[in-house]
């Protein structure tokens, strides 16, 4: 859950994926008015494998 949020703001009701990034919405989250929504970009990281 993003720093303050509720179970209301719907975080993750829509969700992109590219090759290295997650967009996640929170369509309902109230920090710039009622209902004004949110987006978080998130990157992602490639684990590291041991195999040989």
């Amino acid at each position: 859950m993003a720093d303050g949020g509720l179970i209301d703001d719907k975080l993750g009701w829509n969700v992109a994926l590219s090759e290295m990034t997650a967009v996640i919405s929170a369509p309902l989250r109230d920090d710039k008015g009622p209902s004004s929504g949110a987006v978080y970009a998130q990157p992602l990281k490639v684990p590291e494998t041991n195999e040989k």
